[in-house]
Order: C-alpha cells, then sequence, then structure tokens
C-alpha cells in the first residue's frame, strides 16, 4: 500500500516505510501535479512548461525524460499505477495500492497547511497552481476528529520497517489481541510501538491511545488503578478510582481502539495485572492492546516480539556504501548530526563508528548516547571512553530513565530478587554464548531462574538452550560481580565446571566422531581458556592436570591452533605448580612449538623434558613428541628408535590416555619403519597394530591403520592400491560417525583420482567431504584445507582471475593458523601469482613466508624454491639461490616433490649451467620411478600425463 501525505508536509510511505529517494524538489513537485489533476492522460508538453518554462526546449524534454524515469522506479512493482506514454503521462489515483490524505473526505485534516515545504522550487507556474490548491483545500474541515495523544515523530526511526511491518499486519489480522514488544531496556520498544500506532491511525475507529505505565508501583489494587488512568485518559475528565474497572470495561465494550501500554515491566510480577488485562479484553472484544515490556506477561493470549538490537557491520573496514546500508551506523549519523551539523560519516571515522555499535551492541540507546559525545570527542575517542567503561556514557537532555546505561540497568537490577541478582551476576563470566547446563552448573540457578531472566530480557536466548548477554548488561554485571563477596566461589565453580568438560572428553578427542568435542570444545574455547587463567591465579592444579593431555589433543587436531596451546602452557610453566605437571606441560609445548617456526627451541625443550622424565607417561610422550618434530624435519632415521622406545613404555603404562594412544604411537612407528626401508619389521608391526585394534574397544584404530596403509601406497606412487584400501573406509568410517577419518579418506582419494586424470570423480569427493564438514564442523584449518582442491581445478582449468581470488580470500582466513595447513594454502596462492606472472603479489607472499620465521628445513625449502621461481619470472635469478635450493633438496631427508627437483632444473637452464641437463635427467627418472608403482597402465599414463602438464615436461 502506497500512501501520500500532503497536509503539514510531503511523506510518501510504503508499507509503512519512508519512501525518500528522490532526485530533487520538483519529482515530488511532479508527482503532487499528477495526483491531484483530474483523472485523465496529461500532455508532455503541459508538464514542461509546468515546471521548465524558463527551459530551451530540449533541455525541459530531457529533464521532464529523467524527472519522470525517478517516479517510474518509485511505482514500477504496481502495475497500472503510473501510465507513461509517449506524449502523454497518466496517474491512476483510484488504484486500490493507493492512498492520499488530501483525497480522502473522512480523514482530510482540518486547518493544516498543504504542502508548506513546496513553495520555492524555482518554477513561478507550479507556484500559482499550488498557491490555487491551497486556497481551495485549506478550509475543507474534514468529516471525523482523528483520536489519539500519540505524540508527533520528532526523530526518524532507524532499522525497524520488518518489526513495522510485522506486527501491524498481526494487528489488523485481528487474532492477536494482546501483543508484547519485548527488549532490554534502551532497545527501542517505545519507538516502536509509537511508530505502530502512528501507521494505524486511520484503522481504528475510535481511536489509538498511548498509556505510559513507568511511574507505577506494583500495588494488590493494580487493575483498579491502571483503569481510572486508562479512563481519565479516554473520556479526559477525572474518574472515582473506587469503581474505574467496571467504568473503564462499559466504556470500552461497543469501542474500536488500540491501546498502547508502555513499560509494564514493574506491573508484570503481580497476577492481578494480567488478570485485569484479559478482563478488559474479554469485555471488549474490539480493543487490541499493544505493551512494551523488559519482560514478557507470560500469560496464554499474549504474542511476544522479542525486539533485537541494530545491525552492527562483521567487518569494520567496509565501504562507506555498505557501511551506510547498517541501521546502526544510519541512527549513529542522525543523531551526531543533530548535535554536531557538520558531522559525516567518511571513510576515516567509518571504522570507529562501526567498533562504537558493536561495543554498545547495537543498542540504539547506547549509540545514541555514544553519539550525544561527538561534541566534545571525534569517534577514535568515544572508543577509548567505551572501552574504559559504558557506564561512561551519560546524557542529561534524555529522560532521567534513559540519561545513562547505568540508569537502564539499575531500573532492571532492582525489579530481581536477591537469588536471581546472583545468577546474573555469574552469568557475567561468560565469554559469549553459553549452554543451559553450563549456565546451572556456574550459577547454581535452575533451568526455570534462566529462562525467568530471558523473560526479563536480561539473558538473550541465541539457540535451543544456549544464551548470551547483550554486552552492557554484562560489563554492569561483571561490576556486580567483582564487588561480590562471592566472586572466588563462582570462579571456583566456573573453571572447575570447564576444565572438568574437557577431561571428560580424553578418550573421544582421540577418535572424532561427531559426538565428541571438536566442534563443542572449539565453541566453548573461550570459556575453556578463562577457566584456565583461573585456575593459574588460585593455583587450583588438579583440573590442570586433567585437562591438559586432551586439550592438547584438541589443538593438535584443530589446525593452526597452535600457538593458542603454548601460551596456555607457559601459564603453567609460570606457576607454581608441581614439578609433574610442569614437565607435562614443556613435553607437550615442543612439538607445537616446531609447527610455529621456532624449531631449535622445540629440540632443546624435548631433549631437556626427555632427560627429567621418570614414569613412563612422561617418557612415552616425551619420545614419541621427540620422534614426531624428527620426522616432521625429515629425519626418520632418527625417529625411529624413538618412536620405538615410546611404544615400549606406553605397553607398559596403565595411564587411560596412554592406553588410547598406544594405537597412535605404534603408527608413528609404522611409518617411521617403512620410510627407513625395514619393509619386513613395518609389515609385522601393522599386524600387530591390526590386532590391537580390533581387539580394542574402538573401531577408529582399525580404520586409522589402513588408512595408514594407503597413505603407504600414496607415498610410493600406487594410486590402484589407494582406491583398493581406502574406498571400502568411506563407508565405515561414516557408518562409526568419524567425521575426521571419513574426510581424510575422501581428500586422499580424490587427490589420487586428480593425478590419474579423473576430475569429475576428484570433484565429487570434495563436494562430498566438504558437506561433511559442513554438517560437522572440525574447525577452519580442515575447510582450509579441503579448500586446496578448488585452487587445483581452477588452476588446471586455466581460470586465472578465478583461482587468484578465490586463494587470496583463503590466505587471509588461514592467517589465524599456522604449520602445514597455511604451508599449502601459501604454496597454491603463490603458484596461481606464478601463473599470472603477478611480480608484486608474488614478492608478497615470499616476503609473509620470510617473515614467518622459516627455520626448520622444511620451511627452509619452501622459501628458496619460492626465491627461485620468483627470480624466473622477474630474470632476477642469481646461481647462489639455485645452488642453495640444490643443496637443500640433496640433504633433506623427507619427501621431495617432483616441483623442487624442476625448480632446480628451470633455475640452472635459465643460468646456461652445466647441471641443468643433470637435474633434468633427475626430474624425468624420478618421474618414471614413481610411476612404475602404479600397476594399472591405464592409470599410469593418466598420471604421467598429469604430471608432465604439470612440470612442462615432454616424454625423453
Amino acid at each position: 500500500m502506497v500512501k501520500l501525505y500532503l497536509f503539514n508536509q510531503f511523506r510518501l510511505l510504503e508499507n509503512g516505510r519512508e519512501i525518500d529517494n528522490f532526485r530533487s524538489q520538483k519529482v515530488k513537485a511532479l508527482l503532487v501535479y499528477l495526483v491531484l489533476t483530474d483523472e485523465q492522460p496529461i500532455a508532455r508538453s503541459e508538464l514542461q512548461a509546468l515546471l521548465w518554462s524558463d527551459y530551451m526546449p530540449q533541455s525541459a524534454q530531457a529533464s521532464l525524460r529523467v524527472t519522470l524515469s525517478n517516479i517510474r522506479q518509485l511505482f514500477s512493482h504496481i502495475d497500472g499505477l503510473l501510465v507513461i506514454e509517449r506524449y502523454t503521462v497518466y496517474f491512476n489515483r483510484s488504484h486500490p495500492a493507493f492512498w492520499c490524505d488530501l483525497l480522502d473526505e473522512e480523514t482530510r485534516p482540518a486547518g493544516q497547511p498543504l504542502l508548506p515545504d513546496l513553495h520555492h522550487i524555482g518554477s513561478p507556474r507550479f507556484q500559482e497552481w499550488l498557491e490555487t490548491q491551497q486556497s481551495v483545500h485549506i478550509a475543507q474541515p474534514r468529516k471525523t476528529e482523528r483520536k489519539t495523544n500519540i505524540p508527533r515523530a520528532l526523530t526518524p526511526l532507524f532499522g525497524r520497517e520488518n518489526e513495522i511491518e510485522q506486527l501491524t499486519g498481526r494487528i489488523l489480522a485481528g487474532d492477536t489481541p494482546l501483543i508484547t514488544i519485548a527488549g532490554v531496556g534502551g532497545v527501542g520498544k517505545t519507538q516502536l510501538a509509537l511508530a505502530i500506532g502512528r501507521f494505524l491511525q486511520d484503522h481504528f475507529t475510535d481511536g489509538i491511545w498511548f498509556v505510559p505505565l513507568t511511574t507505577y508501583v506494583a500495588t494488590d489494587d493494580i487493575g483498579q488503578i491502571v483503569a481510572a488512568n486508562m479512563l481519565e485518559l479516554l473520556q479526559n475528565a477525572p474518574v472515582n478510582q473506587l469503581d474505574a474497572r467496571q467504568q473503564l470495561f462499559a466504556f470500552l465494550q461497543a469501542r474500536h481502539l488500540l491501546l498502547i501500554l508502555d513499560n509494564i515491566e514493574q506491573l508484570v510480577q503481580k497476577p492481578q495485572f494480567a488478570e485485569f488485562l484479559l478482563q478488559l479484553l474479554d469485555s471488549a472484544p474490539n480493543v487490541h492492546l499493544l505493551a512494551t515490556s523488559r519482560r514478557r506477561l507470560a500469560i496464554s493470549a499474549e504474542w511476544c516480539h522479542d525486539l533485537k538490537q541494530l545491525a552492527v557491520p562483521d567487518e569494520a573496514n567496509l565501504p562507506l556504501s555498505q557501511l551506510r546500508q547498517f541501521s546502526s551506523i544510519q541512527l549513529f549519523a542522525e543523531k551526531a548530526q543533530r548535535v554536531w551539523t557538520t558531522f559525516a560519516l567518511t571513510a576515516s571515522n567509518g571504522a570507529a563508528i562501526t567498533e562504537i555499535c558493536r561495543m554498545v551492541g547495537g543498542l540504539p540507546l547506547g549509540i545514541e548516547l555514544a553519539a550525544a559525545q561527538i561534541v566534545r570527542r571525534d569517534s577514535a575517542e568515544i572508543v577509548t571512553l567505551l572501552s574504559r567503561s559504558l557506564a561512561r556514557l551519560h546524557n542529561p537532555e534524555h529522560n532521567a530513565r534513559h540519561a545513562s546505561l547505568q540508569t537502564v540497568f539499575d531500573h532492571s537490577w532492582v525489579l530481581l530478587s536477591a537469588d536471581l541478582q546472583q545468577i546474573l551476576v555469574a552469568c557475567a563470566l561468560f565469554q559469549g554464548d553459553f549452554s543451559l547446563q553450563s549456565a546451572r552448573a556456574v550459577t547454581g540457578g535452575s533451568a526455570e531462574q534462566i529462562h525467568y531472566l530471558v523473560q526479563h530480557s536480561l539473558i538473550q536466548q541465541v539457540a535451543p538452550a544456549r544464551f548470551d548477554l547483550h554486552p552492557i548488561i554484562a560489563e554492569f554485571a561483571m561490576q556486580k560481580l567483582v564487588a561480590s563477596r562471592g566472586r572466588s566461589a563462582i570462579e571456583h565453580k566456573f573453571l572447575t565446571h570447564y576444565l572438568d568438560c574437557v577431561a571428560q572428553q580424553k578418550v573421544p578427542l582421540y577418535k572424532l566422531t561427531t559426538r565428541t568435542p571438536i566442534e563443542r570444545l572449539q565453541r566453548e574455547l573461550k570459556h575453556i581458556q578463562l577457566a584456565w587463567q583461573l585456575a593459574i591465579d588460585q593455583q587450583h592444579f588438579p583440573p590442570l592436570a586433567a585437562a591438559i593431555k586432551p586439550l592438547y589433543r584438541f589443538y593438535m587436531n584443530a589446525f593452526g591452533q597452535y600457538n593458542a596451546f603454548i601460551r596456555l602452557v607457559e601459564q603453567i610453566e609460570h606457576s607454581p605448580a608441581p614439578d609433574d605437571l610442569r614437565l607435562t606441560a614443556a613435553i607437550l609445548k615442543a612439538y607445537p612449538l616446531v609447527l610455529t617456526g621456532d624449531v631449535q627451541l622445540g629440540f632443546d625443550i624435548i631433549r631437556d623434558a626427555a632427560n627429567r622424565a621418570t614414569t613412563p607417561t612422561h617418557f612415552a610422550l616425551a619420545y614419541e613428541i621427540w620422534g614426531l618434530i624428527l620426522a616432521y624435519e625429515g629425519n626418520a632415521a632418527a625417529a625411529q628408535p624413538l618412536f620405538a622406545q615410546a611404544w615400549q613404555y606406553a605397553q607398559a603404562d596403565s595411564d587411560p590416555i596412554l592406553q588410547h594412544e598406544r594405537v597412535t604411537i605404534l603408527r608413528l612407528l609404522i611409518h617411521a619403519t617403512r620410510k627407513v626401508g625395514q619393509t619386513q619389521l613395518a609389515d609385522e608391526l601393522l599386524q600387530k597394530g591390526l590386532t590391537l585394534a580390533v581387539t580394542g574397544a574402538y573401531r577408529y584404530d582399525e580404520i586409522a591403520m589402513r588408512y595408514d596403509i594407503a597413505r603407504d601406497h600414496q607415498a610410493n606412487y600406487r594410486y590402484d592400491r589407494v582406491i583398493a584400501v581406502a574406498t571400502p573406509l568411506i563407508s565405515q568410517a561414516y557408518a562409526l560417525q568419524l567425521v575426521q577419518s571419513e574426510v581424510n579418506i575422501l581428500s586422499m582419494l580424490a587427490y589420487c583420482h586428480r593425478v590419474q586424470g579423473e576430475y569429475d570423480r576428484a570433484v565429487e569427493l570434495v563436494t562430498r567431504a566438504k558437506a561433511r564438514l559442513k554438517a560437522n564442523p572440525l574447525g577452519i584449518g580442515y575447510d582450509l584445507y579441503m579448500c586446496q582442491h578448488d585452487i587445483m581445478d581452477l588452476l588446471r582449468r586455466g581460470e586465472l582471475d578465478e583461482a587468484h581470488k578465490h586463494s587470496l580470500q583463503l590466505l587471509k582466513q588461514a592467517e589465524s593458523v599456522v604449520g602445514y595447513v597455511w604451508e599449502v594454502v601459501y604454496l597454491y596462492t603463490l603458484r596461481v601469482q606464478f601463473a599470472r606472472k603477478d611480480i608484486n603479489t608474488a614478492r608478497m607472499l615470499i616476503d609473509q613466508l620470510r617473515d614467518r620465521s622459516p627455520q626448520g628445513p622444511h620451511n627452509q625449502l619452501l622459501y628458496h624454491d619460492a626465491e627461485v621461481n620468483f627470480g624466473l619470472l622477474t630474470d632476477t635469478l642469481s646461481l647462489e639461490i639455485v645452488e642453495q635450493l640444490l643443496a637443500l633438496v640433496t640433504t633433506y631427508a623427507g619427501y621431495i616433490p617432483l616441483e623442487l627437483y624442476k625448480s632446480v632444473t628451470d633455475g640452472f637452464t635459465h643460468l646456461q649451467d652445466e647441471r641443468a641437463t643433470t637435474c633434468a635427467q633427475l626430474v624425468h627418472d624420478s618421474l618414471d620411478q614413481r610411476a612404475a608403482g602404479i600397476a594399472d597402465p591405464t592409470y599410469r599414463e593418466k598420471y604421467l600425463t598429469h604430471q608432465r602438464q604439470l612440470l612442462s615436461l615432454h616424454p625423453h
């Protein structure tokens, strides 16, 4: 429905939403003329003469064309409302989707000015016509007096269009006579209710009445008191309070009106008030109630709308065009301009204003109070002010209840009982959303009490059995907690609950099913980290000792979060923890250090820890991790005896964690044994491992062992055997809900099919793996790891621009992770830049690799290979860098991709070095040797073709 208001000021609304995208005042003038002229087509020449009489004919035609185009855009979705022909224009003002206050005799206002804001548009003829219209219409009275006490809107309402449309539709439908707009203080409940009242003022015969209940105190006769107030308001005369309730019911019985009951939260606690409202609705079938409250009535007749805060941008540095689309930003800019007329939203202050809106949680009152500070502070200084305390926001020009955020919170606080206050205070510890189970464990409250606080809009329910605190409530609740005598006890409950949750997952963390805590712990990670810190502060070490090994496993499985784990164990090292726990922390810290690039420190720590070990558990862990470090650096010969010692200690220890780690250690031992050429011993250990896995309590171990067999075939290029071994494992892993195993198997198979040229099958497998990850998140590392397949396919198809865009997005996401995943994303991103010959981006990426401290041989290989390829691309290659890469390739004990040999070959060829021929032959021989491991001749030829294309080689 389109509504056009011409009295008092020009306003055009569609479904309650103001339309203001007019190119100029003349667009409004032309629209008014079309609407008020008799219903017949109007010649274009008449319109040109009306508004552009002083223009040259061609200019007047062009101006009319542009103006009509603007009007057409406004009504293009309403068929038959505006008809524009070659020579004429017609506006169908009788269209059912159009209404104008001047054309409606029933509601035409008396004594109100007609279009006072269209006096000066630079068109004498239009001015003369407008004055005639004003003289005709100003004296015509409306037939009925509008009945309402709703105040005039003095400021625009931002971001509530959907709520207005939804709630007005529900009111007009007539089947929900009692609606409550509930929400935290300052969220804009009253302003929304008033806007709805203004929108509906033509739909209620006996008017719309605003009844403020802010100052009322709940008493046993509250119904009588409110009834007297309502009746006095409606009759505009004093009322005898003794029988006000019955007088009100009798007065309303035959009337059709809407009552807006504002701020009823202090009355809701009295059952008499709810009973009064139900009796009112029962006695007056055509009366509708719209209430605002910080808590719902919780009666069956109520339909409750939970009003949320305004939308806030997720990113701080959005372009201005996108930033202006957010209602929170719009509100800040409008309020700031009211107190400082020269204020403007710019690229320089956009990020700070976004941060302000985020810090107040999108709360309209918080935004208004912050914007009022713009007179004394710039936006960056307001951010600093808020970072110290939200309580500093204060504006004495607001009404007393909304003069500050502290006042708003205090009003809600005093309505709570002592036990509910204690529960809310305890909730201040939560870092983000939390579960009902955690809320009960930490606060000691019942489910009913938690939901009671939800009804009070002090806790937000964000999902089934999950809750959150608005940032403003969280800050003020934390202030209460800091001042509370029971703070230490609450913190103790918090740390015990979350660290126990980690410790209880010690076995499942090794199995990684959908029922295990990868997703759960990821969601609770901030709480776990706080619990860890609280345990350190209180020197309560038993929960840390129980949680440290499961937490290590979690961080190792959550790709790239190694630095976070290092920070946790360093807190133990700097505390008076028992020696046993400090040693465990040191052992578990070593491998993450290596993965983050600090190789030498990792080696030093694990050697020292192994020398200090005294128990089988510590020996087993120390030798396992020492072997992992050596294997990561490519030294399988040195790693193999360490894994063997770890295996011996693991068999002799009864530690539950170590018992479940036994198969993992054995898998590492088998892999290293095979790498050093002891094939028979590896096969014997494999059979022992399979027997141990089959007889164990978890089928996961058997699948893991068979996955290792397939991985060994892959390392030796026996892709047909990989497919034969791994394909049955998919359904087995799926049946057991072993998501990580299933995704790893699918990725392995996708790679095997891709290198054999079966691209469609590879894409199918990757798509399946992504679907499993989407349904069962294992962390950003896994998502990024799977995306490498996308870049491979884009490169294969030659879609370099799309590959460029996609790879840079992935690399930005990968900034938060370290180790293998970042390396994979980095390498493919760099490969894309080399393919595009994008020198600047390639240089930036190589510098990033250098800045990540590539200390170990593995990272040195990546860095020198990148420098060689960059030198080839820019014709700046030096012999020294090629020789350094050759030395690393020759001495590195790990698996060397053929691309590294190829980089050396290309470097020597470019420099006309005689070693180029030898290196080229090495690449060909290595490729032939690897292809020989593929039994099927068809697959072998596909593999050779794919690798030759990748390496730009030709058969020799």
